[in-house]
């Protein structure tokens, strides 16, 4: 029989070591437990108004946006990634990494040993390493809802992770219904999602066909104005303002374009000279149809661009590095890009079918709207404003990067940010308020300082509680080592295996979860 001070001692290590060891997995058992309480789980959401271009929030018409944005956290623009296209933004939105990373560089782009991609698997998984904040959240037993999120229908990691709520892409579902639906993912009893990532076609859809200074997107802006007022609404009603933060943002701005700007490239080439392009208008791969002749196709388009002046030529070695789109493998070997009012003749099928579907009468100086310009030109810049119990009070902060949101969103839902990030955290801390509801006046970051502080003084104590723990059970059992015959041996090991159980308890219930997780989603995906 062991003596009872020495069970004790052996109890006060376990005990300390398992409390170690839950303070080095960065409280993730503190996380679970608060999940598993719906009414207690602060919940995100992340609206994205295609194409809504910040002069819009300056317009009378969008009067609710622009106060909800006076009240919270707003910045005059994000610095969005080029090309200002949907895709490409919306991913690095989700993933928090340039275009050349994640690999989505263009609605539909050239892929060296695929050809021609567009919207489809392969498209988003060109870098699997990385995880979309939907997938990262699935991870650590949030549940996410996406809303017609471009690549959310999509699964990600090597555990096939989808959203646990998911809407793939309807024009025809009504913009209320979108949010009535996902109101009904984060009041769901059995998953209640903690993050909804909702998209908005518009204004994008409609700046196409009539161009951003058409009275139809006049129109959709008060739409639009209502739309968020009614999502704000619908947090009062069913009494979730101190749970709810909603980021309100775009992916990129919108300018006008003329059929009599359109370029046609084939007419500064030697009609031997064949090419394929990919992509569309104002950014376009060319990639020849005789390899060898590259470096001669680049120099007809480099002598053009340059005396005409309405459009540039790159290589692949020669893109501005503040664009990140030197990707070898979905880049082509040479890139054409329009000044800001021009386009390629690529964009006469797209006016063919406005023309046909929408009866839109064409003429040189007919109006089309356009993006995909540099994403240094003010026109493209995309808006961003905030409200909620973490979101700080009527504040302003300086613009920062499309790539920093990812941040922002691992701070809103608690989560350990991956270390692959091109963002930065600093740039987002503003945003965020401290505990108190009236701190606006104080430092954001000093949360945080306190909250690291209090942990370390914590953690301090814990180690060295455990230092003694650990040196009072080897005293007893030196002692009793040293006492001829009295215990055997081997039950003295059993201190040691004590703690290799204290070890094994933390991956043991991780692993448990994890296999519950796979039980749920397997009955849901039963018929």
């Amino acid at each position: 029989m062991i003596p009872r001070s020495t069970a004790r001692s052996r109890w006060l290590v376990v005990v300390a070591a398992v409390t170690l060891l839950h303070l080095l997995d960065g409280g993730a058992w503190c996380k679970r437990v608060r999940g598993n309480d719906p009414a207690d789980e602060t919940v995100l959401i992340v609206v994205s108004y295609d194409a809504f271009r910040t002069e819009y929030l300056r317009r009378g018409s969008a009067s609710y946006m622009a106060e909800l944005g006076h009240n919270g956290t707003w910045a005059e623009y994000l610095r969005n990634v080029f090309p200002t296209k949907t895709f490409p933004n919306h991913h690095s939105i989700a993933t928090g990494v340039f275009p050349n990373q994640h690999g989505v560089m263009a609605n539909g782009l050239y892929d060296h040993g695929r050809g021609k991609i567009n919207y489809s698997y392969d498209l988003f998984h060109f870098n699997e390493e990385l995880v979309p904040i939907w997938t990262l959240n699935e991870q650590h037993g949030g549940h996410s809802g996406c809303m017609m999120w471009p690549g959310s229908d999509f699964p990600y990691t090597r555990g096939n992770i989808t959203c646990s709520h998911l809407q793939p892409f309807n024009l025809t579902l009504p913009w209320n219904d979108r949010v009535d639906t996902a109101f009904r993912w984060i009041r769901d009893p059995a998953r209640p999602a903690n993050l909804v990532m909702l998209y908005i076609e518009e204004p994008d859809y409609y700046g196409h066909i009539y161009s951003p200074e058409s009275d139809r997107v006049a129109q959709l802006v008060v739409k639009l104005n209502d739309l968020t007022r009614y999502i704000h609404d619908k947090i009062r009603e069913f009494g979730l303002v101190e749970r709810v933060n909603v980021l309100h943002l775009s992916d990129h701005g919108m300018d006008s374009l003329m059929p009599k700007n359109f370029i046609n490239l084939t007419s500064f080439v030697p009609a031997d000279m064949k090419f394929d392009v990919y992509g569309s208008t104002p950014v376009l791969q060319v990639v020849p149809k005789v390899k060898q002749q590259t470096a001669d196709l680049y120099r007809a388009l480099k002598n053009a661009s340059e005396k005409s002046g309405n459009f540039d030529v790159y290589t692949l070695e020669n893109l501005p590095t503040r664009w990140h789109f030197n990707n070898s493998q979905r880049t082509g070997p040479i890139t054409a890009v329009a000044k800001l009012g021009y386009g390629f003749d690529d964009m006469w099928e797209t006016v063919e079918y406005y023309r046909k579907a929408f009866n839109v009468s064409v003429t040189s100086e007919t109006k089309y709207g356009v993006h995909g310009y540099d994403n240094e030109l003010p026109i493209m810049h995309p808006i961003f404003f905030g409200y909620g119990p973490r979101i700080r009070e009527r504040t302003t902060v300086e613009p920062f990067d499309t790539v920093d949101l990812y941040y922002l969103f691992c701070e809103l839902l608690g989560l350990d940010a991956p270390y692959y990030l091109d963002g930065k955290r600093e740039h987002i801390v503003a945003v965020l308020r401290n505990d108190s509801r009236d701190d606006d006046g104080d430092d954001p970051s000093g949360t945080s300082a306190r909250t690291v502080t209090l942990m370390v003084i914590f953690a301090g104590s814990l180690l060295a509680s455990f230092g003694l723990v650990s040196m009072l059970a080897y005293v007893v059992i030196w002692r009793r080592r040293h006492r001829e015959n009295l215990v055997p041996h081997y039950l003295y090991d059993e201190t040691e295996s004590f703690l290799d159980e204290a070890n094994k308890l933390l991956p043991a219930a991780v692993h448990q979860q994890q296999q519950q997780q796979q039980r749920e989603q397997q009955q849901q995906q039963s018929p």
